[in-house]
């Protein structure tokens, strides 16, 4: 017999890890804000000298490249180990959520 046991998700973990419910949704919120750069560089050509350029990125591209982040150190931090992605994505989400960034 195969016995099929209910794997926790990120978000059983992280309401285990930080405590109550409405604080791990904030804290996920939190860690999309956090996570995501504010500004980023283009290269801009003018005539033949190529120059880098400091620009502003778009607020769903923030959201996108945060996610993304926490998807790929999710995955990376449980390669070859015995964390389960899950596991691995609730501790990259309540430690992005409580990095203090000036």
């Amino acid at each position: 017999f195969f016995f099929f046991f209910k794997q926790k998700t990120a978000y059983e973990i992280g309401v285990r890890l930080v405590g109550s419910e409405m604080c791990i949704r904030d804290s996920l919120v939190t860690a999309i804000e956090k996570g995501g750069p504010r500004e980023d560089s283009t290269r801009v050509q003018i005539g033949g000298i190529i120059k880098k350029q400091a620009v502003d990125v778009s607020t769903m591209r923030r959201i996108n490249l945060a996610i993304h982040r926490m998807c790929l150190g999710a995955r990376e931090a449980s390669f070859r180990k015995m964390k389960s992605i899950p596991e691995c994505l609730a501790e990259e989400i309540i430690g992005c959520a409580f990095v203090f960034c000036f």
